[in-house]
C-alpha cells in the first residue's frame, strides 16, 4: 500500500498548486471583466460611467469614515479575557472532533490529529516569536479550515510541509482526490476559454482590439434584450 501513499502525496502537491492557480485565475478574470465593462460603458453608455465614478468617489469617502467608526466600536466592544476564563484551543478542537464525529471522514480526523499534536497553538507557547512560529501557526489554521471542510488533500499537503507521516490511504479516497483535481482543471479550462481571458492575455495589439470589439458586440446584443 506504500505506492498509494506516495501517489496521494503527489496528488496533494498537485491539488495545492492547482487550487492556487484557480484562485489567481479567478482574480485575473474578475479584474479583466471589470476593465472591459468600464471600457464598454465609456464607449456605449458614457452617462452610466460618469454616474458610477461619482458614486465610487462618494463611497470612498463614506468608507473611510465607516472604517474609523468600526475601529472605535470594535475597541469599545472588545471583551475582557482574564487568564483561565476561556477554554484552550486544544479543548475547542477536541469538542469539534466530538461534534463532527458522525459526518467527518475518519482519515481526515486521523490527519488532523497528527497535525494538531505537532503544531497546535498550545504547543507553540514556548516557541520564540519569529518566522518558524508564524509558519506553524499559518499551517495550523490551514489544517483547521481543511479539517472543517473535510479536505484531506490540503491536510496531506500540511503533513508534507511539516514532515509528518500520513496514514494509509484507501483506493477509494485516492479516486476521490483524482476527481477533485479533474474538477479544478475543468474550471480552469472554462476560465481560460472565455473571450475576456483571451483578450487579457493577447500580446498582439491588433488582435487584442479585434477580440475587444467582438466582446463589445456580444455585450451590446445582451444589453438590448
Amino acid at each position: 500500500m506504500e505506492h498509494l501513499k506516495e501517489k496521494m502525496k503527489f496528488l496533494a502537491i498537485k491539488h495545492s498548486a492547482l487550487k492556487e492557480e484557480l484562485k489567481i485565475s479567478k482574480k485575473i478574470l474578475e479584474s479583466a471583466s471589470y476593465e472591459v465593462d468600464r471600457m464598454f460603458e465609456k464607449k456605449y453608455f458614457p452617462e452610466i460611467q460618469v454616474a458610477q465614478e461619482a458614486s465610487d468617489d462618494e463611497l470612498g469617502e463614506n468608507r473611510t469614515q465607516m472604517e474609523v467608526d468600526e475601529d472605535a466600536d470594535s475597541t469599545e466592544r472588545r471583551p475582557e479575557n482574564p487568564q483561565g476564563s476561556k477554554p484552550s484551543e486544544e479543548v475547542e478542537d477536541t469538542r469539534i472532533l466530538e461534534q463532527e464525529d458522525k459526518k467527518l471522514d475518519p482519515e481526515v480526523k486521523k490527519l488532523f490529529r497528527k497535525i494538531a499534536i505537532k503544531i497546535h497553538p498550545d504547543k507553540l507557547i514556548g516557541l520564540e516569536e519569529g518566522f518558524e512560529k508564524s509558519r506553524k501557526m499559518d499551517l495550523y489554521l490551514l489544517a483547521r479550515a481543511a479539517f472543517e471542510d473535510n479536505d484531506i488533500l490540503t491536510l496531506v499537503k500540511v503533513c508534507l510541509d511539516l514532515g509528518v507521516e500520513i496514514p494509509e490511504i484507501t483506493p477509494q479516497k485516492l479516486k476521490e482526490t483524482e476527481n477533485k483535481i479533474s474538477s479544478i482543471k475543468k474550471e480552469l479550462n472554462h476560465i481560460e476559454s472565455t473571450i475576456v481571458w483571451q483578450w487579457f492575455f493577447c500580446s498582439d495589439d491588433k488582435q487584442k482590439d479585434k477580440i475587444l470589439e467582438r466582446l463589445f458586440e456580444i455585450m451590446y446584443e445582451r444589453s438590448e434584450k
